[in-house]
């Protein structure tokens, strides 16, 4: 019985809040893991520039540099936030020429992060409601850019601006991205 009442009470807090829009969600992805203060510094800055923001982890153990595993662990994990959350993903984050940073809105949720396929696996064949190049680059001086430009990003989605302030309006993202190679094993009764 507790179960059920917990359960309803997520699903009023959660109409409660798309519809209320009290309160901005911000949720992280990376490969840092917890071994410096890499994480401590980005969720200061969020609070330091989103008044009330509530910061989640998704997780900051994907194996580095992994494009496939963070887009198989956003894919399902996103829906069961509200909409209107923002989701920071800090993997292979580099900005290069080859590697731009993008903005992406989703059925309803925010996505920052680079252009390295990520975003193609996630979305799959769900049209983006829009994605930009984000251009801020310029009037930011970034060795981190996930602390230096996404935070911004983040700060200006949750004061309800648009995507076309902070970015060029683009029709086509990344479908390159690292597949990982496993090797099956069959057994008389299964497959490993």
């Amino acid at each position: 019985m507790t179960d059920m009442v917990a359960y309803k009470n997520r699903i009023i807090l959660r109409k409660s809040l798309e519809k209320n829009n009290f309160m901005v969600l911000v949720t992280l992805t990376t490969d840092f893991g917890h071994k410096d203060y890499s994480i401590s510094v980005i969720k200061a800055a969020l609070l330091d520039q989103i008044p009330d923001v509530q910061i989640i982890d998704i997780t900051h153990e994907i194996s580095p540099y992994n494009p496939s595993e963070t887009a198989y662990v956003l894919k399902n994990a996103y829906k069961a936030f509200p909409k209107g959350s923002i989701h920071i993903v800090g993997v292979e984050s580099e900005y290069t020429p080859e590697n731009i940073h993008l903005a992406m809105q989703l059925e309803g949720h925010f996505f920052i992060g680079a252009d390295n396929g990520i975003f193609s696996l996630i979305k799959e064949e769900i049209k983006p409601e829009k994605v930009v190049a984000i251009n801020i680059h310029k009037t930011v001086n970034s060795s981190f850019p996930v602390l230096d430009v996404f935070v911004q990003v983040a700060a200006h989605i949750a004061r309800k601006g648009t995507l076309e302030v902070i970015g060029t309006p683009i029709d086509k993202i990344s479908q390159n991205y690292h597949l990982d190679w496993f090797i099956i094993i069959r057994y008389p009764n299964s497959l490993r």
